[in-house]
């Protein structure tokens, strides 16, 4: 049997996933992407290390989402 996820569920599950590649995206900015550990992620966006994997299987995963967001920041600002 499959759950239903209510959209308040959904929109904060989008809005901590959202943190987590901000808090992510700083430190990589600040300590290079190699240094950056998963642990240092979670601690900067202030989540246990489970909701990390929760949300990314990987700090790759991760990488994957902020580069897919940083694309689709180019291609609205090039709508204009």
């Amino acid at each position: 049997m499959a759950y239903k996820i209510s959209a308040k569920t959904e929109k904060r599950k989008s809005e901590k996933r959202s943190d987590i590649i901000d808090a992510a995206a700083a430190l990589f900015e600040a300590n290079g992407y190699s240094l950056t550990t998963v642990k240092d992620i979670a601690e900067a966006a202030n989540i246990s290390i489970g909701t990390f994997y929760l949300h990314f299987k990987n700090k790759e995963s991760l990488l994957e989402n902020l580069y897919d967001r940083f694309i689709s920041s180019l291609q609205s600002v090039s709508d204009y």
